[in-house]
């Protein structure tokens, strides 16, 4: 099992003109620095009670689906640039927003490893909001969380060449 170190989030503000490959692919992705608690992408389905006055007995089946609701937590000012455009999302209505998150196996810097061709991504577009400021504690460093709400499935694809 591979640790998590080495994940790397991306962000765009807006929504692709397609949720597939060649959407995500056309955005131009920033960085998100400083990121210390990753999205999780993923689908939610309800369920519907089926019943059955015959048996007497309830079933319930796979209903309707709808995008997680996840968060991520920065640390820094919110100054970098990737970071502020989150932050504005977030502050905006309607807060459309794009998010990637990668597995870089390049050369790796202060910002983590290179993203090279071949790398495994995943992209959720949805919308940003509220924006929560790290608590002021002994342990804890200036920051914040931001909320997402996933509209779309998951595309699963690799960085492009």
């Amino acid at each position: 099992m591979a640790v998590n170190i080495g994940i790397t989030v991306w962000g765009v503000a807006g929504a692709p003109a397609t949720n597939n490959k060649t959407g995500m692919e056309a955005l131009t992705f920033v960085q998100l620095k400083g990121i210390e608690v990753g999205p999780v992408f993923g689908v939610d389905h309800a369920g519907q009670d089926v019943v059955d006055l015959a048996t007497g007995f309830t079933k319930t089946e796979k209903a309707q689906a709808s995008g997680k609701e996840t968060s991520f937590m920065y640390h820094g000012d919110g100054s970098d640039p990737g970071v502020a455009t989150a932050i504005v999302a977030a502050n905006a209505r309607p807060g459309t927003y794009t998010l990637k998150i990668a597995r870089g196996s390049g050369a790796v810097g202060v910002d983590g490893p290179a993203l090279v061709a071949g790398d495994p991504v995943q992209y959720a577009t949805g919308y940003l909001h509220d924006l929560v400021d790290n608590p002021s504690s002994v342990d804890s460093h200036e920051g914040a969380t931001i909320a997402f709400k996933q509209n779309a499935a998951t595309v699963v694809d690799v960085e492009p060449s």
